[in-house]
């Protein structure tokens, strides 16, 4: 048969030779040369009377020697019966066969006959129409071949195919695909229907799935998903894990259906849920033992410093130094707690200027008590350099990190580490591996170890999260790619140069800041010559040495402090005499009665009083609540007293200037 013409199609030509071949000559010859296929006709008896040109030219005989009978012996002797009969037969009939072509080679034939019969319908002739279909089988052979290759693959690799047509609102698919969402594509329709099938999808994934959707009948990219389907069963409904892949196929009207496969990626999902349950709980493990080693450290050291302070004051020396060692521990230790907060929730740091150097020296301080007794840890040296800008806290995590690494490359030593921090100035082309960066000036840290290297397909996922060389249980492979995270959210980059045999060098580079931070230092109470108001402040934390500490350092601070552990006590006083308070500072989690409670009564009293709240557990769902409650600012914990004192001052000359 034509492309794209039907066996309908055919029997019609074949009418209209049988017709023509009544005709004048010229009429019949055009038809005939106007097909691809050989025309024949025979007579009543089945002989053949007429060959078309056509035929000379595949079988290299003349139509004199084709013509009654000559042509049998060119037919496959396996096939000359069932064409025989074909010919003998009086109806229409469609015959494949072998035929041999003037070169010997056997081709596989398509004949349509078709039987023309006179006014009293008995046979007048047989005319018909041969192809040579050879290449057309083996096409098709090979579809079906595909075919049964992509079923036995969709097999072995369990995935189930369907088909859904838009237009007509139908669903084809295989058994696989049946089994996998529990229903066969007619029980999926007939029962729920193209808007349905979203309700077996789990609420929390229907609008993920539902955009691919759409995407992908827009014209985007192709539709690829994994979602949770409530499979039916027996009992109810059971949930699954799918991975579904399709794309939509268009003509001028827009998309007419969608091919694609399903598998049950179940089993997978629950293995990875499980892997990354115990990737968390080593990081969470590493997370620990690193703070409770920095903790140790800056307890150390406040321990020491402050048995030195008294040793001073008792020899009547000026423990200044001692002091300012002990408020910088304790300073880390809230950096260190902020840290743990923090951990796995995503926060906007404050951004200050510091001096890298100083916080390289400190980390290295920490790390070398870690290192194997072979190892020399080299800081850097005191060079004064622009500031850096960013969180001085995570930076130094960036330089614990990277030198701990560093450390561990080198292993049981000898080995040596040198920590370099100075200032360089990048134009567009001197950025090279920094290509990440604008052009600008910035502060560069390098860690440069002399340890074994890092061969070249380790160096390209040495970054990435949880991957790690160390044995299992001895690394999480966090700490590089925390580095590297912690370094872009500061505008900056991180870098690896490594040769294997000789060590590598981690740089990293931070914006440079305007100026160094001012160290803010508590003067002694002073009278005020102008007769203004000190702030009376109410304070109240169930912690006995914060009031303590309040009381006594809030005059150096400018304000004045009132404090209790017990809010009810505070409410009793307060309600009493409203007027002799003008802020009221409270924690949050406290007994008989919270911070916010108590913040809810105080404001039913005066509701213009300003309050504050400090906590360590300040999270945006707290913070939204303790406004509702009328909290007015929040100073998170740890803290400084005078950063307490400095939002009551701010609160109190607002409700003045009002």
């Amino acid at each position: 048969m034509q492309p794209g013409s039907t066996k309908r199609d055919e029997q019609e030509r074949l009418r209209l030779l049988g017709t023509a071949a009544s005709e004048p000559d010229h009429r019949f010859e055009e038809l005939v040369a106007s097909l691809p296929q050989m025309v024949w006709i025979a007579g009543e008896g089945g002989h053949v009377t007429y060959f078309a040109p056509r035929w000379t030219d595949f079988t290299g005989r003349s139509p004199d020697e084709l013509l009654g009978t000559g042509y049998l012996d060119l037919i496959h002797p396996e096939d000359q019966e069932m064409v025989t009969a074909s010919v003998s037969d009086p109806v229409d009939a469609t015959v494949i066969f072998r035929m041999r072509r003037h070169d010997g080679e056997y081709r596989w034939m398509e004949a349509q006959i078709h039987e023309v019969l006179d006014a009293h319908g008995h046979r007048v002739r047989l005319v018909g129409a041969t192809l040579d279909i050879t290449d057309r089988r083996a096409s098709d052979d090979l579809a079906r071949e595909h075919q049964e290759q992509l079923r036995v693959a969709l097999g072995v690799t369990g995935l189930g195919r369907y088909a859904l047509y838009f237009r007509e609102n139908r669903l084809e698919s295989d058994d696989r695909h049946s089994e996998i969402v529990g229903l066969d594509a007619d029980e999926l329709m007939r029962t729920h229907g193209p808007n349905g099938f979203f309700e077996m999808i789990h609420p929390d994934d229907e609008e993920r799935v539902r955009k691919a959707v759409q995407i992908a009948m827009e014209g985007g990219p192709d539709y690829s998903v994994e979602y949770r389907w409530k499979r039916p069963t027996e009992t109810g409904y059971e949930q699954r894990w799918i991975a579904a892949l399709g794309r939509v196929e268009f003509d001028a009207d827009g998309p007419v259906r969608m091919l694609g496969v399903v598998e049950d990626i179940t089993a997978a999902r629950q293995e990875q849920d499980a892997r990354m349950r115990l990737q968390k709980l080593e990081a969470i493990g590493t997370l620990a033992g690193a703070i409770a080693h920095d903790f140790n450290n800056v307890i150390s050291a406040i321990m020491s410093n402050a048995l030195v302070a008294e040793a001073e004051l008792g020899a009547g020396e000026s423990p200044a130094t001692s002091i300012r060692e002990i408020a910088q521990g304790a300073q880390r230790a809230g950096d260190i707690v902020k840290r743990l907060l923090t951990f796995g929730r995503a926060e906007d740091e404050a951004r200050e200027p510091f001096n890298l150097g100083d916080i390289a020296r400190e980390a290295c301080s920490l790390v070398t008590p870690t290192l194997a007794p072979g190892v020399e840890l080299r800081a850097p040296e005191l060079v004064a350099g622009p500031p850096a800008l960013g969180d001085a806290s995570q930076v130094h995590q960036v330089v614990v990190n990277l030198v701990t690494n560093a450390g561990h490359a080198i292993g049981s030593g000898p080995g040596r580490i040198d920590v370099l921090v100075d200032a360089v100035s990048l134009g567009a082309r001197d950025l090279g591996a920094t290509n990440t960066l604008p052009a600008g000036d910035y502060v560069r840290l390098r860690v440069c170890d002399d340890g074994p290297g890092i061969p070249d397909p380790l160096l390209r996922r040495i970054f990435d999260p949880f991957f790690t060389t160390k044995p299992q249980g001895e690394g999480t492979g966090l700490g590089l790619a925390a580095a590297q995270s912690i370094v872009r959210n500061h505008g900056g980059t991180i870098d690896v140069d490594s040769v294997v045999g000789s060590g590598s060098t981690f740089t990293a580079y931070l914006p440079v800041a305007t100026a160094l931070p001012t160290t803010k230092r508590l003067r002694p109470p002073t009278r005020k010559r102008d007769g203004s108001h000190t702030p009376r402040i109410l304070y109240v934390d169930d912690a006995e040495a914060l009031v303590s500490l309040a009381e006594r350092a809030m005059p150096y601070c400018g304000c004045a402090a009132v404090g209790y552990t017990d809010p009810l006590e505070a409410l009793e006083v307060f309600s009493a005499d409203p007027t002799e308070f003008d802020a009221l500072v409270t924690d949050l989690t406290m007994p008989r009665l919270t911070g916010l409670q108590l913040a809810g009564r105080i404001r039913e009293i005066a509701p213009e009083l300003p309050i504050v709240l400090s906590s360590g557990h300040l999270t945006p769902d707290a913070e939204a609540e303790a406004r509702a409650c009328g909290v007015d600012a929040f100073v998170p914990k740890p803290c400084s007293v005078d950063r307490i004192a400095a939002e009551v001052l701010r609160l109190v000359t607002e409700r003045r200037t009002i």
